[in-house]
């Protein structure tokens, strides 16, 4: 890397293609627009000054996805068209881990406090979209993995009927306040939760169908490939 490389900013294509060109693969996380499609973006607020929001919602979800894209963020749909990351996603086998960020229950698409079907209903609605977008320029299953901070994650990958890897992270962290309040509502669960109960809690959950290749009479030889994808989903 050069001494003189600057750092590009966090949602844009330019950062996203460093990552995918100098590592074996990224993580991004994926929110749904107004107009029902896919921007990368993390915070549940748009990421700009203030003095560039006007009066408009601050949420992500309340804004076009060509209104995100004029200030600078990238979509999901972008992040396919570019020759460099398709080369290297699905030509040269890098891994794309997408997380799909569940809207703050003031957001739109938040369903308010208690709003815990909207969530469900919402992250399949993400999870079809962005399927037909992989299956669209042909990304193997095996590069890429859905995953939510959403205990009924498993509810809306079989909404959706997508056959593409997941999982669903555990603890789950609270969808409003600021991050050491999150950490804090999420503690008690990682000290009472070991990681064993964690993996069999999700293969419970997984469809034989889904853990089990039709060459494959045993499902007990499945059982350790879906504890690389969970070690995965956790960042390990």
């Amino acid at each position: 890397m050069s001494d003189n490389w600057v750092q590009p900013p966090e949602n844009t294509l330019s950062s996203l293609r460093h990552g995918i060109s100098t590592c074996d693969g990224i993580e991004l996380d994926l929110r749904i627009t107004a107009d029902k499609e896919l921007i990368i973006h993390h915070d549940s607020k748009v990421s700009v000054e203030k003095s560039l929001l006007g009066d408009v919602n601050p949420y992500v979800e309340s804004w076009d996805l060509a209104e995100l894209e004029k200030l600078g963020f990238c979509s999901l749909k972008q992040l396919l068209q570019d020759s460099q990351v398709i080369s290297q996603w699905r030509d040269e086998g890098k891994m794309v881990c997408l997380e799909l960020k569940r809207p703050h229950p003031r957001s739109p698409e938040g369903g308010g406090f208690f709003g815990s079907q909207k969530v469900t209903t919402v992250l399949s609605e993400m999870i079809s979209k962005a399927e037909e977008m992989l299956d669209e320029f042909s990304i193997p299953n095996s590069n890429s993995v859905f995953y939510a901070f959403h205990n009924k994650m498993h509810k809306s990958v079989k909404m959706a009927e997508s056959k593409r890897h997941w999982a669903e992270l555990l603890p789950v962290v609270p969808r409003f306040g600021h991050r050491k309040l999150k950490r804090l509502m999420a503690y008690p669960q990682y000290f009472v939760t070991p990681f064993s109960r964690l993996i069999n809690k999700h293969r419970s959950r997984v469809p034989q169908w889904y853990l089990v290749p039709s060459n494959i009479s045993n499902p007990s030889t499945i059982a350790p490939w879906w504890a690389e994808v969970l070690d995965l989903a956790a960042g390990n």
